[in-house]
């Protein structure tokens, strides 16, 4: 991932930390040191991934990750250099370990610091609606209409030429140019759908790109 929303609060972690009931890992790797989470693609060494789908089979094979959440049918497809990490849900437990990296992932962020002074992005012909509000922090490209009663919040880029309708919610999202967003719709809030273990629910965070 190249671009990271939220602050990460454990240096690192020990892999003995993530073991629970539904994982399985060999005694001899507990001490092993884990500093971030990553996909497969983009993981270098001292990070950890999960895998639990075949058509990643040629990605899993040349990865850096030292460690790797999946399940006893895929383990055999890991490369020797990435420690196998057994789990019933490599999904849920791969999200569990995100959590401890990134606590604040999981938290809808209500926090805004308003831009008073709208001309900064007037002035590149955009054109922004009433009751709209925007963060100091946001980036908004050339050409973009935004329509009324817009929240856009902490860390957000909006491309060139883009049209955002009214009633609109944006967090924690980066759109390209030629973007349209339609009324209604809300952008980057917390997570990606949800699981349930013994019947708690456990909400899947949105931590980058």
């Amino acid at each position: 991932m190249d671009k990271i929303f939220f602050k990460q609060t454990k240096k690192f972690i020990f892999l003995k930390n993530i073991l629970n009931s539904n994982n399985y890992l060999e005694n001899k790797f507990y001490n092993q040191k884990i500093f971030n989470v990553n996909n497969i693609s983009d993981a270098k060494s001292g990070e950890i991934i999960f895998f639990n789908d075949i058509k990643y089979e040629k990605d899993i094979k040349v990865t850096k990750a030292s460690a790797c959440i999946t399940n006893k049918k895929l383990a055999k497809y890991l490369n020797k250099k990435t420690i196998p990490i057994i789990s019933e849900n490599p999904l849920l437990d791969f999200y569990k370990v995100v959590n401890i990296f990134y606590p604040e992932s999981i938290n809808d962020n209500e926090k805004i610091v308003i831009q008073k002074n709208k001309k900064i992005f007037l002035k590149k012909n955009n054109l922004i609606g009433k009751n709209t509000l925007i963060d100091k922090s946001a980036s908004i490209g050339n050409d973009t209409s935004i329509g009324n009663n817009v929240i856009i919040k902490q860390n957000v880029h909006i491309g060139k030429n883009c049209k955002i309708g009214s009633n609109v919610v944006i967090e924690n999202a980066l759109l390209g140019d030629n973007v349209i967003i339609k009324s209604g719709t809300l952008v980057g809030q917390t997570g990606f759908g949800f699981n349930f273990e013994k019947r708690k629910r456990f909400k899947f965070p949105h931590i980058g790109r």
